[in-house]
Order: C-alpha cells, then sequence, then structure tokens
C-alpha cells in the first residue's frame, strides 16, 4: 500500500482524503521578465522581477478511469511598469477533466 502523503520535489503535497477525493498543493518561486513594446504612442520599458505563487487542488475520481479537478493558483509579481511600486496580484480559478485509460 503506498503512504497516505507524499512530498515530490518542487515543494508539492498531495494527500488522499478518501479512495476519491485527493488534495494537492505547491509552492513555487522564480523570475518573471517583461519584455518592452510600445502602445498608442507610449513606450513600456522591459523589467523585471522576482515573483512568488501558491496554489491547491482538489480531485475527485468519479470511477476508475475519470476524474475532476478544481484548481486555485495565487502569484504575486513585480510591477508592470517602473513607475509603480505595487505588485501585482493573480488568481486563477480552474477546472480539468481526466480521463485514464
Amino acid at each position: 500500500r503506498p503512504p497516505r502523503s507524499t512530498l515530490f520535489p518542487y515543494t508539492t503535497l498531495f494527500r488522499s482524503l478518501s479512495t476519491r477525493w485527493r488534495i494537492g498543493s505547491k509552492l513555487l518561486c522564480g523570475y518573471e521578465h517583461y519584455k518592452p513594446y510600445t502602445t498608442s504612442g507610449y513606450r513600456i520599458e522591459g523589467r523585471g522581477g522576482f515573483t512568488v505563487g501558491t496554489g491547491f487542488s482538489s480531485t475527485y475520481l468519479v470511477n476508475r478511469n475519470l476524474g475532476v479537478r478544481f484548481t486555485a493558483d495565487y502569484d504575486v509579481a513585480p510591477p508592470l511598469v517602473s513607475s509603480s511600486c505595487v505588485a501585482m496580484h493573480k488568481l486563477t480559478l480552474g477546472m480539468a477533466v481526466s480521463a485514464m485509460f
């Protein structure tokens, strides 16, 4: 029997709540770079900075071959323009259906 909780590289943790429900979480760090571009005659210089993100997922196994996953990811990224001191906060919600053969 596999362990009930397994810690993978990339700081991802999965856990089985029951035979049908599984939850997972992640913590990510990285560097985000924005390319320079011009819009409506206004030039935005390229810039970048460190970003931190976290996420949560819950998977429900409908049967042995079909699963439904719900996800929520939250990221904090550097400001898009250099004149701003406010970081960008991004929340992404998702759902996926997977078939296993």
